[in-house]
């Protein structure tokens, strides 16, 4: 049976007055579209504008900042470092040296006509150290005072209370023990001489003083290590309430602009209330190696290093489930400031939306020593000391 083509007539070319039929590959080919094409030109068109107007900034190369230099200082070495105030040797490299402090936030230098040795620490308003068993503290007008105290003690912290200067000092209880299990002793003394002291579980690794009392940090090496958090009366020594960690070593510990208690110690975090009460609490799945808070979220760095699998930079809210993730090189630091979370990385400090973890913008530190501070970010090159200005936008 024959089968009929179909064919278009035109007008008498050939000599039977017909045109060959037309190959396959020149044969008219259908314009409607499949469904699979369709969804391909809506997502493509989506993706367009999404881009054009923003929707996806995470696709948005940070910039390199080219920051603020708020005031540079020569220095031969910083000797102490608060968000306040720095403690810069001048001179040589000798046993002592004449001590100036510097302003953080204006750069104002003051010079104290006395000689300083290199394991000086910023005391309040002054500057203390310890030799054998006696502390000296100085005052910011050269006054000089010198005060007894227990063989071993180490300096934590000092505060003002109505005018009147206290420093808090640790030593073992038992005099010339030398191992670091045991009892110690917390002292408080004023330039007067000693107000309290008391014994405690463990070693007091850190102090801080704020509107709720003495915060006391303690680590317990013969069990496990173990961490423990006290808060203490500072005028009486009197313990207001304890939390034990559980085990790990401390991290960042300070109080925060709300009044709350914010711990960090390497298996954990929380925020507590000034009556010692749980507010908030992250249990990571990796070593923590910093962490930091604010008044909408908890902000931390935990992992390893590349080499064993990596660091993650992670934000976790008030419901404790984490929003976004970015990793990071170790060793890090982070430091929240007007919602802008920085990251103190190697040779590096990278700026993060505190809300979608969108990276800002990233500064190059270059070799040195670089530290995160609340008016800026602090290098020291070996020649001099700068101070510059964070960016909180991206422009």
């Amino acid at each position: 049976m024959p089968v009929m083509v179909p064919w278009h007539r035109t007008r008498p070319t050939s000599p039977r007055g017909r045109q060959p039929l037309p190959s396959p590959t020149s044969r008219t080919i259908s314009t409607s579209r499949s469904p699979r094409t369709k969804v391909l030109l809506v997502l493509t068109g989506l993706f367009l504008v999404s881009v054009l107007f923003g929707a996806i900034p995470r696709f948005r190369r940070p910039g390199l900042a080219d920051l603020e230099l708020a005031w540079e200082i020569p220095c031969s070495r910083p000797v102490a470092i608060s968000d306040g105030k720095i403690l810069i040797a001048g001179g040589g490299w000798d046993a002592t040296r004449v001590a100036s402090v510097i302003d953080a936030g204006t750069g104002t230098v003051s010079t104290l006509p006395v000689p300083i040795p290199d394991h000086a620490s910023l005391a309040g308003t002054g500057i203390a150290w310890i030799e054998g068993r006696t502390l000296f503290f100085i005052e910011a007008d050269g006054t000089r005072t010198s005060l007894d105290v227990s063989p071993d003690s180490f300096l934590l912290t000092a505060f003002e209370t109505t005018g009147l200067t206290s420093l808090v000092l640790t030593h073992p209880k038992l005099a010339g023990e030398e191992s670091w299990s045991g009892a110690w002793s917390l002292a408080c003394l004023s330039l007067q001489g000693q107000r309290w002291s008391r014994d405690l579980p463990g070693i007091p690794v850190l102090a801080r003083a704020g509107t709720a009392g003495l915060l006391v940090g303690v680590t317990d090496p013969a069990s496990g290590p173990t961490s423990c958090i006290y808060l203490l009366s500072p005028n009486t020594g009197q313990i207001l309430w304890s939390r034990r960690l559980g085990p790990g070593f401390f991290r960042e510990t300070e109080f925060l602009p709300s009044g709350d208690v914010f711990v960090s110690w390497s298996s954990g975090v929380l925020v507590l209330s000034a009556r010692g009460e749980l507010l908030r609490q992250y249990e990571p799945k990796e070593s923590i190696i910093s962490a930091a808070a604010s008044a909408t979220g908890i902000y931390v760095i935990e992992g390893k290093s590349e080499a064993t699998g990596g660091a993650y930079l992670t934000a976790v809210p008030d419901d404790a489930r984490a929003t976004w993730k970015r990793r990071v090189s170790v060793p890090a630091l982070v430091k929240v400031k007007e919602e802008v979370i920085l990251c103190l990385e190697r040779q590096k400090v990278r700026a993060f939306s505190g809300h979608s973890g969108e990276e800002i913008w990233y500064y190059e530190t270059g070799k040195g020593t670089t530290w995160l501070l609340d008016s800026g970010i602090l290098r020291w090159d070996g020649q001099k000391l700068q101070l510059l200005r964070y960016r909180f936008h991206p422009d």
